[in-house]
């Protein structure tokens, strides 16, 4: 049996780093590697809708060089 892809939301903050985790309601929560208002990368986060996900991800965090970089 093999997985299909889907594309959630495209982003212009980077790649996303690492696995993608979800919370008890199914909200999504990740890391680029870079982007953000800072350009060294953000946390995310797509949240679920009656309908799928988000359109849009919200940024939770961004990294400014002191507090981290490129999770």
């Amino acid at each position: 049996m093999s997985a299909t892809l889907t594309t959630l939301v495209s982003s212009t903050y980077g790649e996303a780093e690492g696995n993608l985790l979800a919370d008890s309601r199914g909200d999504l929560f990740g890391t680029t590697t870079r982007g953000g208002v800072f350009g060294f990368g953000t946390v995310f986060e797509l949240v679920k809708t009656p309908t799928g996900y988000a359109s849009t991800p919200t940024v939770l965090a961004s990294f400014d060089g002191v507090d981290g970089s490129g999770p």
